[in-house]
């Protein structure tokens, strides 16, 4: 699916807040892009988690192979 870096985002950012985590496969198998671009897209959610005061982190989980998207205080 050929999608923009916004809906690309958004998409992951949804999947994050309705499953709780998300795995880079499943990500690719839907959007088609580049491990370098996840990448990138990962470091802007964190990105505006930080700069948007968002009381979510991201984490990776290496056993598991996902990102879980942690919810905390501020």
């Amino acid at each position: 699916m050929n999608v923009s870096k916004v809906q690309a985002i958004i998409y992951i950012f949804k999947l994050l807040l309705e499953q709780g985590f998300i795995r880079k496969k499943d990500i690719q198998e839907t959007i088609e892009i580049e491990d370098v671009t996840f990448r990138r897209y990962i470091q802007d959610l964190r990105a505006y988690f930080v700069n948007f005061n968002e009381p979510y982190e991201l984490k990776y989980d290496k056993l598991e192979d996902k990102y879980i998207l942690k919810s905390i205080k501020n």
